[in-house]
Protein backbone atom coordinates (compact mmCIF):
# COMPACT_ATOMS: atom_id res chain seq x y z
CA UNK A 1 0.00 0.00 0.00
CA UNK A 2 1.12 3.50 -0.72
CA UNK A 3 1.39 6.07 1.97
CA UNK A 4 0.73 9.61 0.83
CA UNK A 5 1.44 12.22 3.46
CA UNK A 6 0.90 15.94 3.08
CA UNK A 7 2.00 18.47 5.65
CA UNK A 8 0.94 21.96 4.72
CA UNK A 9 2.08 25.33 5.93
CA UNK A 10 0.70 28.79 5.53
CA UNK A 11 -2.88 28.20 6.69
CA UNK A 12 -2.59 29.21 10.30
CA UNK A 13 -5.74 27.62 11.62
CA UNK A 14 -4.06 26.53 14.82
CA UNK A 15 -3.30 30.01 16.09
CA UNK A 16 -0.64 32.22 14.56
CA UNK A 17 2.24 29.77 14.64
CA UNK A 18 0.91 26.27 14.00
CA UNK A 19 -0.02 25.24 10.49
CA UNK A 20 -3.14 23.52 9.23
CA UNK A 21 -1.99 20.08 8.19
CA UNK A 22 -3.57 17.18 6.37
CA UNK A 23 -2.85 13.68 5.08
CA UNK A 24 -4.57 12.99 1.78
CA UNK A 25 -4.71 9.22 2.27
CA UNK A 26 -4.72 8.21 5.96
CA UNK A 27 -2.61 5.11 6.40
CA UNK A 28 -0.80 5.48 9.72
CA UNK A 29 -2.49 5.46 13.10
CA UNK A 30 -1.70 7.82 15.91
CA UNK A 31 0.63 7.04 18.79
CA UNK A 32 -2.29 6.80 21.20
CA UNK A 33 -2.26 3.83 23.54
CA UNK A 34 -3.43 0.74 21.71
CA UNK A 35 -6.93 -0.29 22.70
CA UNK A 36 -8.81 -3.52 22.28
CA UNK A 37 -11.57 -4.51 19.91
CA UNK A 38 -14.53 -4.55 22.25
CA UNK A 39 -18.03 -5.92 21.97
CA UNK A 40 -19.37 -2.96 23.96
CA UNK A 41 -17.45 0.16 23.05
CA UNK A 42 -18.36 3.49 24.61
CA UNK A 43 -21.16 5.14 22.66
CA UNK A 44 -21.29 8.81 21.77
CA UNK A 45 -24.18 10.01 23.92
CA UNK A 46 -25.54 13.49 23.59
CA UNK A 47 -27.95 15.13 25.97
CA UNK A 48 -30.61 17.32 24.46
CA UNK A 49 -30.77 15.35 21.21
CA UNK A 50 -34.16 13.62 21.14
CA UNK A 51 -33.22 11.50 18.14
CA UNK A 52 -30.36 9.83 20.01
CA UNK A 53 -31.70 8.29 23.19
CA UNK A 54 -29.99 5.96 25.62
CA UNK A 55 -31.47 2.52 26.03
CA UNK A 56 -34.12 2.82 23.34
CA UNK A 57 -34.30 -0.43 21.37
CA UNK A 58 -36.24 0.56 18.28
CA UNK A 59 -35.21 -1.29 15.14
CA UNK A 60 -37.16 -4.37 14.03
CA UNK A 61 -35.23 -7.63 14.33
CA UNK A 62 -35.93 -11.09 13.04
CA UNK A 63 -34.10 -14.40 13.17
CA UNK A 64 -35.29 -15.21 9.65
CA UNK A 65 -33.75 -13.72 6.54
CA UNK A 66 -35.39 -10.68 4.98
CA UNK A 67 -35.49 -10.47 1.23
CA UNK A 68 -34.23 -7.50 -0.74
CA UNK A 69 -37.80 -6.38 -1.46
CA UNK A 70 -38.52 -6.30 2.27
CA UNK A 71 -35.69 -3.93 3.22
CA UNK A 72 -36.34 -0.23 3.86
CA UNK A 73 -36.49 1.43 0.45
CA UNK A 74 -34.48 4.62 -0.12
CA UNK A 75 -35.91 7.20 -2.48
CA UNK A 76 -34.42 10.30 -4.08
CA UNK A 77 -36.51 13.40 -4.65
CA UNK A 78 -35.63 16.86 -5.88
CA UNK A 79 -35.55 19.50 -3.19
CA UNK A 80 -37.16 22.90 -3.62
CA UNK A 81 -33.73 24.51 -3.81
CA UNK A 82 -31.89 24.34 -7.16
CA UNK A 83 -29.76 21.22 -7.36
CA UNK A 84 -30.92 20.08 -3.93
CA UNK A 85 -31.68 16.43 -3.27
CA UNK A 86 -33.27 14.84 -0.24
CA UNK A 87 -33.27 11.19 0.71
CA UNK A 88 -35.84 9.30 2.73
CA UNK A 89 -36.81 5.75 3.64
CA UNK A 90 -40.15 4.05 3.32
CA UNK A 91 -40.53 0.83 5.29
CA UNK A 92 -42.38 -2.07 3.61
CA UNK A 93 -45.31 -3.57 5.49
CA UNK A 94 -43.37 -6.77 6.22
CA UNK A 95 -40.94 -4.82 8.42
CA UNK A 96 -43.52 -2.43 9.81
CA UNK A 97 -45.56 -5.34 11.08
CA UNK A 98 -42.60 -6.54 13.14
CA UNK A 99 -41.88 -3.19 14.80
CA UNK A 100 -43.73 0.05 14.20
CA UNK A 101 -40.91 2.05 15.84
CA UNK A 102 -38.26 1.13 13.27
CA UNK A 103 -35.23 3.45 13.27
CA UNK A 104 -35.32 5.96 10.43
CA UNK A 105 -32.39 7.99 9.06
CA UNK A 106 -32.31 11.57 10.25
CA UNK A 107 -33.24 14.20 7.66
CA UNK A 108 -30.24 16.20 6.44
CA UNK A 109 -31.15 19.12 4.18
CA UNK A 110 -28.94 19.90 1.17
CA UNK A 111 -26.20 22.42 1.89
CA UNK A 112 -26.71 26.02 0.82
CA UNK A 113 -24.47 29.09 0.83
CA UNK A 114 -26.10 30.16 4.11
CA UNK A 115 -24.47 27.15 5.82
CA UNK A 116 -20.97 28.45 5.03
CA UNK A 117 -20.52 30.99 7.80
CA UNK A 118 -18.51 31.29 10.99
CA UNK A 119 -19.86 33.52 13.72
CA UNK A 120 -22.23 35.32 11.30
CA UNK A 121 -19.35 36.14 8.94
CA UNK A 122 -19.59 35.01 5.36
CA UNK A 123 -17.36 35.44 2.36
CA UNK A 124 -17.48 38.97 0.96
CA UNK A 125 -18.54 40.71 4.19
CA UNK A 126 -16.92 44.10 4.70
CA UNK A 127 -14.40 44.92 7.42
CA UNK A 128 -16.97 47.15 9.11
CA UNK A 129 -19.14 44.12 9.83
CA UNK A 130 -16.21 42.23 11.38
CA UNK A 131 -15.49 45.21 13.64
CA UNK A 132 -19.14 45.58 14.61
CA UNK A 133 -19.32 41.93 15.68
CA UNK A 134 -15.91 41.38 17.29
CA UNK A 135 -14.63 44.88 17.98
CA UNK A 136 -11.14 46.23 17.49
CA UNK A 137 -8.63 43.46 16.67
CA UNK A 138 -5.52 42.82 18.74
CA UNK A 139 -3.45 42.87 15.56
CA UNK A 140 -4.10 44.33 12.11
CA UNK A 141 -1.77 43.57 9.22
CA UNK A 142 -2.10 45.09 5.75
CA UNK A 143 -0.33 43.85 2.62
CA UNK A 144 -0.84 44.75 -1.02
CA UNK A 145 -3.73 42.34 -1.50
CA UNK A 146 -4.97 41.39 1.97
CA UNK A 147 -5.85 42.81 5.39
CA UNK A 148 -5.64 40.41 8.32
CA UNK A 149 -7.45 40.94 11.60
CA UNK A 150 -6.29 38.84 14.55
CA UNK A 151 -8.16 38.41 17.82
CA UNK A 152 -6.02 36.75 20.49
CA UNK A 153 -7.82 36.81 23.82
CA UNK A 154 -8.47 34.41 26.71
CA UNK A 155 -11.92 33.60 25.30
CA UNK A 156 -11.34 34.21 21.59
CA UNK A 157 -8.78 33.14 18.99
CA UNK A 158 -9.96 34.26 15.59
CA UNK A 159 -8.26 35.33 12.39
CA UNK A 160 -10.14 37.05 9.59
CA UNK A 161 -8.51 37.61 6.20
CA UNK A 162 -10.05 40.28 3.94
CA UNK A 163 -9.21 40.88 0.32
CA UNK A 164 -8.43 44.54 -0.33
CA UNK A 165 -10.39 46.48 -2.98
CA UNK A 166 -8.50 46.18 -6.25
CA UNK A 167 -8.48 47.05 -9.93
CA UNK A 168 -9.67 44.34 -12.34
CA UNK A 169 -6.94 41.89 -13.25
CA UNK A 170 -8.03 41.59 -16.89
CA UNK A 171 -7.10 44.55 -19.14
CA UNK A 172 -9.91 46.18 -21.06
CA UNK A 173 -12.51 46.00 -18.31
CA UNK A 174 -14.26 49.11 -17.00
CA UNK A 175 -11.31 50.02 -14.77
CA UNK A 176 -13.46 50.51 -11.70
CA UNK A 177 -12.22 49.47 -8.28
CA UNK A 178 -13.56 46.04 -7.35
CA UNK A 179 -14.81 45.41 -3.84
CA UNK A 180 -12.93 43.15 -1.46
CA UNK A 181 -14.31 41.62 1.70
CA UNK A 182 -13.88 38.55 3.88
CA UNK A 183 -11.76 35.94 2.12
CA UNK A 184 -11.22 33.45 4.96
CA UNK A 185 -12.04 32.95 8.65
CA UNK A 186 -10.08 30.73 11.07
CA UNK A 187 -11.54 29.97 14.50
CA UNK A 188 -9.45 28.30 17.23
CA UNK A 189 -11.23 29.46 20.40
CA UNK A 190 -14.70 30.87 21.04
CA UNK A 191 -17.32 28.75 22.77
CA UNK A 192 -20.23 30.97 21.67
CA UNK A 193 -19.26 31.14 17.98
CA UNK A 194 -20.96 28.66 15.67
CA UNK A 195 -20.61 27.54 12.08
CA UNK A 196 -23.68 27.92 9.89
CA UNK A 197 -25.75 24.97 11.08
CA UNK A 198 -25.13 25.55 14.77
CA UNK A 199 -21.90 23.56 15.11
CA UNK A 200 -19.53 24.76 17.86
CA UNK A 201 -15.99 24.00 18.93
CA UNK A 202 -15.87 20.92 21.19
CA UNK A 203 -18.97 19.40 19.57
CA UNK A 204 -18.44 15.72 18.81
CA UNK A 205 -17.98 14.57 15.22
CA UNK A 206 -21.34 12.81 15.11
CA UNK A 207 -23.17 16.08 15.70
CA UNK A 208 -21.25 17.54 12.76
CA UNK A 209 -22.26 14.85 10.27
CA UNK A 210 -25.84 14.84 11.57
CA UNK A 211 -25.99 18.55 10.73
CA UNK A 212 -23.88 18.76 7.54
CA UNK A 213 -24.04 15.21 6.22
CA UNK A 214 -21.18 13.21 4.78
CA UNK A 215 -18.06 15.34 4.10
CA UNK A 216 -16.98 15.85 0.52
CA UNK A 217 -13.56 14.71 1.66
CA UNK A 218 -11.67 13.79 4.84
CA UNK A 219 -7.96 14.51 5.25
CA UNK A 220 -5.77 13.43 8.13
CA UNK A 221 -2.57 14.47 9.85
CA UNK A 222 -1.23 11.06 10.96
CA UNK A 223 1.29 12.47 13.45
CA UNK A 224 -1.25 14.50 15.41
CA UNK A 225 -4.13 12.12 14.53
CA UNK A 226 -6.28 15.07 13.49
CA UNK A 227 -9.01 14.60 10.89
CA UNK A 228 -10.26 17.37 8.60
CA UNK A 229 -13.91 17.10 7.59
CA UNK A 230 -14.30 19.21 4.42
CA UNK A 231 -17.52 20.57 2.96
CA UNK A 232 -17.88 22.49 -0.30
CA UNK A 233 -20.65 25.01 -0.97
CA UNK A 234 -23.01 24.46 -3.94
CA UNK A 235 -21.23 27.11 -5.99
CA UNK A 236 -17.81 25.51 -5.39
CA UNK A 237 -16.53 28.86 -4.15
CA UNK A 238 -15.99 28.05 -0.45
CA UNK A 239 -14.79 25.23 1.77
CA UNK A 240 -15.80 24.78 5.38
CA UNK A 241 -13.23 22.67 7.24
CA UNK A 242 -13.62 21.15 10.71
CA UNK A 243 -10.49 19.86 12.48
CA UNK A 244 -11.47 16.88 14.66
CA UNK A 245 -9.15 15.48 17.33
CA UNK A 246 -10.14 12.85 19.90
CA UNK A 247 -13.63 12.93 18.33
CA UNK A 248 -14.21 16.63 19.10
CA UNK A 249 -14.07 19.69 16.85
CA UNK A 250 -11.00 21.73 17.78
CA UNK A 251 -10.79 24.23 14.89
CA UNK A 252 -13.09 25.55 12.17
CA UNK A 253 -12.01 27.29 8.96
CA UNK A 254 -13.87 28.90 6.07
CA UNK A 255 -11.75 29.56 3.00
CA UNK A 256 -11.63 29.64 -0.77
CA UNK A 257 -10.97 26.28 -2.47
CA UNK A 258 -7.27 25.50 -2.67
CA UNK A 259 -5.10 22.41 -2.93
CA UNK A 260 -5.13 19.90 -1.39
CA UNK A 261 -8.49 20.69 0.21
CA UNK A 262 -10.25 21.29 -3.11
CA UNK A 263 -8.67 18.28 -4.84
CA UNK A 264 -11.11 15.47 -5.66
CA UNK A 265 -14.04 16.84 -3.68
CA UNK A 266 -17.13 14.76 -4.34
CA UNK A 267 -20.67 14.99 -3.15
CA UNK A 268 -21.45 11.65 -1.51
CA UNK A 269 -25.07 10.56 -1.29
CA UNK A 270 -26.74 7.51 0.28
CA UNK A 271 -27.86 6.04 -3.04
CA UNK A 272 -24.66 5.82 -5.06
CA UNK A 273 -21.65 4.01 -3.66
CA UNK A 274 -18.24 5.57 -4.21
CA UNK A 275 -14.97 3.65 -4.39
CA UNK A 276 -13.79 5.60 -1.34
CA UNK A 277 -16.61 3.99 0.65
CA UNK A 278 -14.73 0.71 0.44
CA UNK A 279 -11.46 1.86 1.90
CA UNK A 280 -10.97 2.38 5.62
CA UNK A 281 -8.33 4.63 7.18
CA UNK A 282 -6.76 4.81 3.71
CA UNK A 283 -6.32 1.04 3.51
CA UNK A 284 -7.66 -0.78 0.44
CA UNK A 285 -8.66 -4.43 0.88
CA UNK A 286 -7.00 -7.10 -1.26
CA UNK A 287 -3.92 -4.95 -1.79
CA UNK A 288 -0.44 -5.96 -0.74
CA UNK A 289 0.41 -5.38 2.92
CA UNK A 290 3.66 -3.46 3.31
CA UNK A 291 4.84 -3.54 6.92
CA UNK A 292 7.40 -0.81 6.26
CA UNK A 293 4.58 1.61 5.36
CA UNK A 294 3.10 1.24 8.84
CA UNK A 295 5.78 2.47 11.19
CA UNK A 296 3.58 3.05 14.22
CA UNK A 297 1.93 -0.31 14.76
CA UNK A 298 1.42 -1.11 18.44
CA UNK A 299 1.01 -4.86 18.56
CA UNK A 300 0.58 -7.94 16.40
CA UNK A 301 -1.74 -10.88 17.01
CA UNK A 302 -1.46 -14.17 15.14
CA UNK A 303 -4.72 -15.53 13.79
CA UNK A 304 -5.61 -18.77 12.07
CA UNK A 305 -5.56 -17.20 8.61
CA UNK A 306 -3.03 -14.41 9.05
CA UNK A 307 -1.73 -11.71 11.35
CA UNK A 308 -3.59 -8.80 12.95
CA UNK A 309 -1.68 -5.52 13.08
CA UNK A 310 -2.94 -2.96 15.59
CA UNK A 311 -2.28 0.76 15.00
CA UNK A 312 -3.91 2.39 18.00
CA UNK A 313 -7.23 3.67 16.61
CA UNK A 314 -7.56 1.05 13.90
CA UNK A 315 -6.18 -2.31 12.85
CA UNK A 316 -5.99 -4.66 9.90
CA UNK A 317 -5.59 -8.34 9.11
CA UNK A 318 -3.10 -9.49 6.49
CA UNK A 319 -3.38 -13.06 5.20
CA UNK A 320 -0.54 -15.52 4.67
CA UNK A 321 0.01 -14.09 1.20
CA UNK A 322 0.52 -10.62 2.72
CA UNK A 323 -2.74 -9.23 1.34
CA UNK A 324 -5.13 -7.10 3.37
CA UNK A 325 -8.17 -9.15 4.40
CA UNK A 326 -9.88 -6.89 6.93
CA UNK A 327 -9.63 -3.31 8.17
CA UNK A 328 -11.43 -2.29 11.36
CA UNK A 329 -11.79 0.64 13.74
CA UNK A 330 -10.54 0.26 17.30
CA UNK A 331 -11.86 3.48 18.87
CA UNK A 332 -14.28 6.30 18.13
CA UNK A 333 -11.34 8.54 17.24
CA UNK A 334 -11.08 7.01 13.76
CA UNK A 335 -13.56 7.37 10.90
CA UNK A 336 -14.88 5.94 7.68
CA UNK A 337 -14.76 7.96 4.47
CA UNK A 338 -18.20 9.39 5.29
CA UNK A 339 -17.25 10.39 8.81
CA UNK A 340 -18.87 7.48 10.67
CA UNK A 341 -17.35 5.80 13.71
CA UNK A 342 -17.93 3.45 16.62
CA UNK A 343 -20.59 4.67 19.02
CA UNK A 344 -22.70 6.47 16.40
CA UNK A 345 -26.46 5.95 16.45
CA UNK A 346 -27.97 3.79 13.73
CA UNK A 347 -30.04 6.72 12.44
CA UNK A 348 -26.79 8.56 11.67
CA UNK A 349 -25.39 5.63 9.69
CA UNK A 350 -28.60 5.28 7.65
CA UNK A 351 -28.51 9.00 6.85
CA UNK A 352 -24.85 8.83 5.75
CA UNK A 353 -24.95 5.52 3.85
CA UNK A 354 -28.59 4.92 3.00
CA UNK A 355 -30.24 1.55 2.65
CA UNK A 356 -27.94 -1.38 3.50
CA UNK A 357 -27.35 -4.09 0.91
CA UNK A 358 -28.41 -6.70 3.46
CA UNK A 359 -29.04 -7.09 7.18
CA UNK A 360 -28.06 -10.00 9.39
CA UNK A 361 -30.53 -10.02 12.26
CA UNK A 362 -29.31 -11.13 15.67
CA UNK A 363 -31.33 -12.88 18.38
CA UNK A 364 -33.68 -10.81 20.53
CA UNK A 365 -32.26 -9.48 23.77
CA UNK A 366 -30.23 -6.52 24.97
CA UNK A 367 -26.90 -8.30 24.42
CA UNK A 368 -27.55 -9.19 20.78
CA UNK A 369 -26.26 -7.35 17.71
CA UNK A 370 -27.38 -6.93 14.08
CA UNK A 371 -25.13 -6.60 11.06
CA UNK A 372 -25.74 -3.90 8.43
CA UNK A 373 -23.75 -4.71 5.28
CA UNK A 374 -22.93 -2.30 2.46
CA UNK A 375 -21.62 -4.42 -0.42
CA UNK A 376 -19.10 -3.00 -2.86
CA UNK A 377 -20.22 -2.78 -6.51
CA UNK A 378 -16.52 -2.75 -7.44
CA UNK A 379 -15.58 -6.07 -5.77
CA UNK A 380 -18.24 -8.70 -5.14
CA UNK A 381 -16.54 -10.01 -1.97
CA UNK A 382 -15.87 -6.65 -0.24
CA UNK A 383 -18.38 -5.23 2.25
CA UNK A 384 -18.44 -2.47 4.85
CA UNK A 385 -20.08 -3.86 8.00
CA UNK A 386 -21.65 -1.88 10.84
CA UNK A 387 -22.39 -4.01 13.89
CA UNK A 388 -25.37 -2.52 15.75
CA UNK A 389 -26.08 -3.16 19.44
CA UNK A 390 -29.64 -3.92 20.45
CA UNK A 391 -29.34 -1.86 23.63
CA UNK A 392 -29.72 1.63 22.20
CA UNK A 393 -29.01 0.97 18.51
CA UNK A 394 -25.42 2.20 18.68
CA UNK A 395 -22.54 1.04 16.48
CA UNK A 396 -20.40 -1.59 18.19
CA UNK A 397 -17.93 -2.37 15.40
CA UNK A 398 -16.97 -1.08 11.95
CA UNK A 399 -15.23 -3.65 9.75
CA UNK A 400 -14.26 -3.61 6.07
CA UNK A 401 -14.41 -7.28 5.01
CA UNK A 402 -13.36 -9.45 2.10
CA UNK A 403 -15.40 -12.49 3.12
CA UNK A 404 -18.21 -13.77 5.35
CA UNK A 405 -18.34 -13.31 9.13
CA UNK A 406 -18.06 -16.54 11.12
CA UNK A 407 -20.01 -15.43 14.19
CA UNK A 408 -21.48 -11.93 14.27
CA UNK A 409 -22.61 -12.25 17.91
CA UNK A 410 -19.08 -12.95 19.13
CA UNK A 411 -16.54 -10.16 19.48
CA UNK A 412 -13.87 -12.67 18.43
CA UNK A 413 -15.98 -14.45 15.82
CA UNK A 414 -16.37 -11.27 13.79
CA UNK A 415 -12.65 -11.51 13.13
CA UNK A 416 -12.56 -15.30 12.69
CA UNK A 417 -10.55 -15.67 15.88
CA UNK A 418 -10.69 -18.80 18.00
CA UNK A 419 -11.15 -17.21 21.44
CA UNK A 420 -14.21 -17.94 23.47
CA UNK A 421 -17.31 -15.90 22.71
CA UNK A 422 -17.19 -12.41 24.13
CA UNK A 423 -13.41 -12.18 24.48
CA UNK A 424 -11.48 -9.28 23.01
CA UNK A 425 -8.24 -8.73 21.20
CA UNK A 426 -5.41 -8.99 23.72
Amino acid sequence: MKRIGILLGGLYLFGCTAAWAGDAVPTVASTNEAGVVMSAKTAVRKSGDPSVEDGKDTFARQNTAIGADELPQLHEETDSQPGGVRFHFSLPSAVQSVNRDAVQPIAIAPLTEADFTIGSLRRGDEEAKVLSVYGRPDKRKVTEHFTTLEYDRPDLELRVVLRNPHLPAVPGQDGKIKGGGVEAVYLAKGQDIAAGRGIYLKNVAELLVRAYGAPAKILRDPDANVFYFLYEDPGASEILAFAVADRKIERIAMMAPRAPYADDLRRLDPIRRDERDFTLMGVVPRTAFDLNAYSKWKSMLKGSGGNFWIYGDYGLEADRLARVDKVFLMTNSAYTGRGASIGYHLSTILALYGEPSRIEWGPDGATGVDGYYYDSPYDKDVSLLFVVRHDGQYIDDVILLTGPVTDLQSAAGRYDLAEKKGEKFK
